[in-house]
């Protein structure tokens, strides 16, 4: 199987496996607030808020056992989370939705960069958008089976639950067959990089002998130079830095190798060679931030850093993206993601009799699998800035629905604002995937981190927020979210697309 093939068996596998896996939890969810009102809000403003915090330290987890492990490894909290529905035990059910927010930092953190991964630079909204596809269909799917459990088979909740863990355990045994990426995102992008230009020279070469052309020398450079210049910026400081890490790890293999040998003279690169005369530090100084005398000074040793060095690490860069002038743009839209969680599976459900509350998310379920694989295709083809419009638009549609409906129990009212609901969060979901890789390129464990602090974060204060707010006043707030993400998309599409 060569390597595109795998690349989009991988992508299919991986949305599969979500798909599966989150019919259960999807369902449980949206039960939440009708298993247990008061203690439903607390437990989704427990989880969403562990959610938050753990993912401050997940990247670190992450990095060590990998994106697969991470996913699998978090999965299970879920599984331990849908089983205290079976029978409410009020305090396996408070600890299990604190577990299921340490799993979900694990578990979306893995998501984010094995997506990443696993999708060349060209494709990455395709891919989000096939993967959204998938995992938001589990909500249509699972909601479904649900809403025959209740209202045609009239199961008991026992039941219903068991059947949920049942197909939850199934995604997470895929799991483990997808594949244990190893390789950093730089060394598959400076790979892919390098091979578009490569192509798009011997193209432009293949073309040009074709028709015969007597171009120059220096009007075929010119031709080369038009051809490249939109990727050329693009790509020209990813390229610099990558080779300058490369040079880097060069370095240090031969200078570990040349000491080892016996020479402690290190070998200089380039760079080094450049500045040594402005440099007056020993050579055996300039090294002692990279090794370190095993004590007898025969063989010297790379200093490794401890768990507390690379968990602040860990935080400082974290905090800087926090605080960088791109992510103030980026937060509008991560916020629209989380008050939709939080208006879908808390909000607008308690308002709901059980039986319709199934029923209600699987017209949010359809709208959120069109709307997923429509966004991916819209964002590849025409920009993120378009399938954001239509995403405020839409909103915007369902939020004067439901403030319309006031208190009439029409379900054709309540079933169009779920429809809305779930084509803007298909949109904003797919958008703010395609927008990591475009604002944080070298740091794409800590953007995705910053993106799930960010959506999470807002949804677990507005879990808590519901259970005392009225509907209206909710509705307003988000309304008033969707103008600022209309901003905040114009702005990114600007400044920071080129």
């Amino acid at each position: 199987m060569n390597k595109q093939r795998r690349q989009n068996f991988q992508t299919l596998l991986f949305s599969v496996s979500f798909c599966i896996f989150f019919i259960g939890f999807f369902s449980t969810q949206a039960l939440t607030t009708k298993v247990s009102k008061k203690i439903g809000f607390f437990a989704l403003t427990l989880v969403y808020s562990t959610f938050t915090f753990f993912l401050l330290i997940s990247p670190w987890i992450c990095k060590i056992i990998g994106p697969k492990y991470s996913i699998a490894f978090g999965g299970l909290f879920y599984l331990i989370f849908i089983s205290s529905y079976i029978k409410i035990v009020t305090w396996y059910y408070l600890l299990s939705s604190a577990l299921v927010g340490f799993g979900a930092s694990l578990l979306w953190c893995g998501n984010g960069v094995y997506l990443i991964w696993i999708s060349p630079s060209e494709k990455i909204g395709k891919n989000t958008g096939i993967f959204n596809t998938f995992f938001l269909s589990s909500v249509l799917i699972g909601n479904g089976i649900t809403s025959l459990f209740y209202n045609y088979y009239n199961l008991s909740d026992a039941m219903v639950f068991t059947v949920l863990l049942v197909i939850s355990a199934v995604g997470e045994i895929i799991f483990f067959f997808l594949d244990n990426i190893k390789s950093s995102q730089h060394e598959e992008e400076a790979t892919k990089t390098g091979k578009i230009l490569e192509n798009k020279n011997e193209s432009l070469d293949t073309k040009t002998n074709n028709e015969g052309s007597d171009l120059s020398m220096h009007e075929e450079e010119s031709l080369l130079d038009d051809d490249d210049d939109d990727n050329d910026n693009d790509n020209a400081k990813l390229i610099n830095s990558e080779n300058e890490e490369i040079d880097k790890e060069e370095e240090e293999k031969e200078v570990e190798l040349k000491m080892k040998q016996g020479n402690l003279s290190p070998i200089k690169s380039k760079k080094t060679q450049n500045t040594e005369d402005s440099n007056s530090q020993p050579e055996e100084e300039q090294y002692s931030t990279l090794y370190k005398h095993n004590g007898n000074g025969s063989v010297p040793e790379r200093k490794e850093k401890s768990l507390l060095d690379t968990l602040k690490e860990q935080f400082r860069s974290l905090f800087k993206l926090f605080f960088s002038f791109r992510s103030l743009f980026f937060i509008p839209i991560l916020v629209s993601v989380g008050m939709i969680q939080s208006i879908v599976y808390a909000l607008l459900p308690s308002t709901l009799p059980k039986k319709d509350v199934p029923n209600c998310m699987v017209a949010f379920g359809i709208t959120n699998f069109i709307g997923s694989f429509l966004n991916g295709l819209i964002i590849d083809k025409l920009g993120a800035f378009l399938d954001n419009i239509m995403s405020t638009i839409v909103a915007t549609i369902g939020c004067i629905v439901w403030i319309s409906k006031g208190d009439s129990e029409s379900l054709i009212l309540v079933f169009t604002t779920f429809l809305c609901f779930g084509f803007s969060d298909s949109a904003n979901q797919t958008i703010a995937y395609s927008l990591i890789k475009l604002l944080y390129p070298k740091k794409l464990h800590e953007g995705v981190v910053f993106a799930k602090f960010v959506n999470n974060g807002t949804a677990a204060v507005f879990f808590f927020l519901f259970a005392y707010l009225s509907q209206a006043i909710g509705i307003y707030i988000f309304l008033a979210c969707n103008i600022l993400t209309f901003i905040s998309a114009f702005v990114i599409r600007f400044k920071y697309s080129n």
